[in-house]
């Protein structure tokens, strides 16, 4: 989805942050436990779950790994499972009694409708970068699968190792110049969907992500991973458009323009587009500019909300100032 540029200049930069899951099986949207049942084989959940199952320390989790590795070295199981029960074990919730001993939940006695303490989610570091290290090795190993990519960023966002998340997109990023069609999904299944449009969809939602930390070095990872993504897809809206943020956060609106214009030239009839041109020629002072730009939006997509959001633009720049009372 593109920026609303204008929306989020009025306002402070808010983005929807991502929750930390308790277990990590809750990321099925990772990849690494989407379903494919090849051959009549257990799915991939399934056989996590029973590793996970049969392996409950992380000792045994890496005596096994380290085993498979060398007794099967081309089967990415004796990564991804590793990683995934590694994940579990370096989760654990506990119960706390009172109410001011912080967690994530508040449990509430049914009887009184009192609260009688919290649910907390305790995280191991150590065991989460272990688990992150093996999904590293196994990108390395395996660089067409693309659900393994994804699965490692998402384990570096959960955790919120930002310099991890940037590492893991630049990587698949490299992984899918140089492979591009033939990367392949979870148990080597086909990408039904375009390759450009799955790999820009997972690189733009941490490019989000980082900039919803609203700091100046997320800002600048975010910027890193879009013009990184651009080399490979040059003519992506989404990430001519992210790209245009980073300068419009600086207020480098020249900069910014130029990618909306870059962004517009590739779909003219994206409104969205005309709309942050709009903004960024009134924030060069080119007044005539941004009127004529949600002018076209008027006329191209009458009554619809971007067409309404587009006049009340004009409305207010057209709108004679108040004379202050004597």
């Amino acid at each position: 989805m593109i920026f609303d540029l204008g929306a989020r200049l009025r306002q402070k930069r808010s983005f929807a942050l991502i929750m930390k899951a308790i277990v990590y099986f809750c990321l099925c949207h990772a990849g690494l436990l989407c379903a494919a049942d090849i051959k009549g084989r257990p799915t991939l959940p399934e056989r996590v779950k029973e590793f996970t199952a049969t392996h409950v320390t992380a000792e045994q989790v890496e005596k096994r790994h380290k085993e498979w590795i060398v007794t099967e070295p081309d089967n990415p199981d004796a990564y991804i499972l590793p990683a995934n029960a590694l994940l579990k074990i370096s989760s654990s919730v506990s119960i706390n009694s009172g109410t001011d001993a912080g967690g994530f939940a508040t449990l509430v006695d049914p009887k009184t409708n009192e609260a009688v303490g919290t649910i907390s989610n305790k995280q191991d570091p150590k065991l989460q970068a272990r688990a992150i290290a093996i999904l590293t090795a196994a990108t390395l190993k395996f660089p067409q699968r693309l659900d393994i990519h994804v699965g490692r960023m998402a384990i570096c966002q959960q955790n919120e190792d930002l310099p991890g998340v940037e590492k893991a997109g630049l990587d698949l990023l490299q992984a899918a110049e140089k492979l591009g069609d033939k990367m392949l999904w979870t148990d080597d299944a086909p990408i039904t969907t375009p390759i450009e449009e799955k790999v820009v969809s997972e690189v733009h939602s941490r490019i989000s992500w980082f900039y919803s930390k609203e700091k100046p070095e997320t800002d600048e990872a975010a910027s890193r991973v879009a013009l990184a993504a651009l080399k490979i897809y040059p003519k992506n809206v989404k990430l001519l458009n992210d790209a245009a943020i980073f300068h419009a956060y600086r207020n480098e609106w020249a900069k910014a323009r130029d990618y909306f214009l870059q962004a517009a030239a590739v779909d003219p009839k994206d409104m969205l587009v005309q709309h942050n041109i709009a903004t960024a020629s009134l924030r060069q002072g080119e007044k005539a500019e941004a009127i004529k730009r949600w002018q076209t939006i008027v006329d191209q997509v009458p009554g619809t909300d971007e067409a309404k959001a587009a006049q009340s633009e004009i409305d207010k720049l057209k709108a004679k100032p108040k004379t202050k009372k004597k």
